[in-house]
């Protein structure tokens, strides 16, 4: 008896030491700038975004998130990921996205547009529950469309998506015909748009100021955003000057006895994977006017 219960110790001793060698599988979150991501089975790979910690209204979530040796390719926008961030304005969902899940967004009030790219797949419910000024944009014939429609949101096409498909004829069999745009998991071409800056800020007549900026060799046109605190979501602006070889414009009908913080950037229109893109520049640096008339 006394042998069989050694030998028993012996095995359970050896289980237990099989099972400290061994190491668990690895799943971990990590703070990697404004973001929090969850990488499955170490520390780089496909990524969820499971919280945002920054505060820039107008928001583009890069297609890989790193810090140091942390690198996430994101895959999803997590469950209630972005929830409450009354200052989002404006996102755009990277190219690499192929879900947003249940309450992503919910309760963003000021939240005006998401651009969604035809990667994303699925949708889930309540995904922008509370976001009242929203416009989706984004491809016909995809699930942004699709979500839209069903959940009475707005919508705006930026072009039409077409699945690739084989060709029946005889002719040129296994023929694949090119999509308008085709998701990809490549790395995205690096396009540099130059950084605008602003010259002069001038108040001029009653409730005008005219901007002055630099001109941006290239440049298709320049976005301007202006408000009354330097978190742009107070007596907010957006002039769109479509116009690349233009250096100044006059802005009507702002708030009397209030000063306005600026900034400016160019944009270009470039082909990626056969479909037209706007590559932005950086914002310039943010200058304020002095009091409107």
């Amino acid at each position: 008896m006394t042998k069989i219960l050694s030998i028993i110790t012996s095995i359970i001793m050896l289980i237990s030491l099989f099972t400290l060698i061994i190491p668990a599988q690895a799943v971990s979150t990590y703070n990697c700038g404004d973001y929090e991501i969850y990488i499955e089975n170490g520390r780089v790979g496909d990524c969820i975004i499971t919280s945002y910690q920054g505060n820039e209204s107008y928001l583009e979530i890069p297609e890989v998130i790193s810090s140091g040796l942390i690198s996430g390719t994101v895959r999803e926008i997590g469950y209630r990921s972005f929830h409450d961030r009354d200052f989002l304005i404006n996102i755009t969902i990277p190219n690499t996205t192929e879900l947003i899940d249940i309450s992503a967004f919910e309760y963003c009030p000021n939240l005006e547009k998401i651009t969604i790219p035809p990667s994303v797949k699925e949708i889930r419910e309540l995904a922008f529950r509370g976001c009242d000024k929203l416009t989706i944009y984004g491809y016909t014939n995809t699930t942004a469309e699709t979500y839209a429609k069903e959940n009475n949101i707005p919508f705006e096409s930026i072009g039409v998506y077409t699945e690739p498909t084989t060709s029946p004829t005889t002719e040129t069999p296994n023929k694949t015909i090119n999509p308008t745009y085709t998701p990809t998991t490549k790395t995205t071409p690096t396009i540099k748009t130059k950084k605008a800056a602003i010259k002069k800020i001038t108040v001029t007549k009653k409730k005008t100021l005219k901007i002055t900026w630099k001109k941006v060799n290239g440049a298709k046109g320049y976005e301007i955003k202006l408000a009354t605190n330097r978190k742009f979501n107070k007596n907010k602006r957006t002039i769109k000057v479509k116009k690349g070889t233009s250096t100044s414009k006059v802005i009507k009908n702002l708030k009397s006895g209030k000063r306005y913080y600026v900034k400016i950037r160019a944009y270009k229109k470039v082909k990626v994977d056969g479909y037209t893109v706007t590559a932005n520049g950086s914002w310039s640096e943010i200058k304020r006017s002095k009091k409107i008339k």
